[in-house]
């Protein structure tokens, strides 16, 4: 009987390693499939504070005073939460788009108040008989002043002018007269010229 099992060994083993292949497929087959567990967090919630800045409107408004606003803010906000502009406000004076900054201090001027006027320095104009001229202007705030008003200015004219007010869009109000010399386009003897 010992040859006979020895004959058929090899298709004993085969038969058993068959029946070892067909138990592991049957039970990967009957396994349960696994389960998907969701697993939800909730949003975090954001409660962000506003950043604000506090800035002072005087001048020809209902309610001048000192305010406070959201980071960004323009000069329109401001005029608003002063109460508007009074009816004798000169707000063609003012650029009402301009981003504020903490600390501003806004002066809305009144339509019939009388400009203050300066005597710029006399230009020399070399002609056959030497002549010295004296120019008269208005004073400009170049923190408020309108494209009209700053190309009036001698040697300023219409592509400087608006240089300066996108100079002034861009990083704020100057905060003093000398910043303007920041501008590209003027310099010592145009500065001094203007000022």
């Amino acid at each position: 009987m010992l040859d006979q099992v020895r004959h058929y060994r090899l298709y004993i083993l085969m038969f058993a390693l068959n029946l070892a292949v067909l138990v592991g497929v049957i039970y990967l087959l009957r396994r349960p499939e696994p389960r998907i567990i969701a697993i939800s967090t909730p949003a975090p919630r954001v409660t962000s504070t506003p950043i604000l800045i506090e800035i002072q409107v005087s001048g020809a408004v209902n309610a001048p005073g000192v305010y406070k606003l959201s980071f960004g803010s323009h000069l329109s906000d401001a005029l608003e939460r002063a109460g508007g502009a009074r009816p004798d406000a000169d707000l063609n004076a003012l650029n009402l788009a301009r981003r504020l900054n903490d600390g501003d201090k806004i002066e809305v001027p009144l339509r019939a108040a009388a400009p203050e006027t300066a005597t710029l320095a006399p230009p020399l104009v070399k002609t056959a008989s030497p002549k010295l001229t004296t120019t008269l202007i208005a004073k400009v705030n170049i923190n408020t002043a309108t494209l009209e008003q700053l190309a009036a200015l001698p040697h300023i004219g219409q592509a400087l002018a608006q240089r300066i007010i996108d100079y002034r869009t861009l990083n704020g109000a100057f905060k003093k007269i000398e910043d303007i010399k920041n501008v590209r386009g003027i310099g010592d003897a145009l500065f001094n010229e203007i000022k």
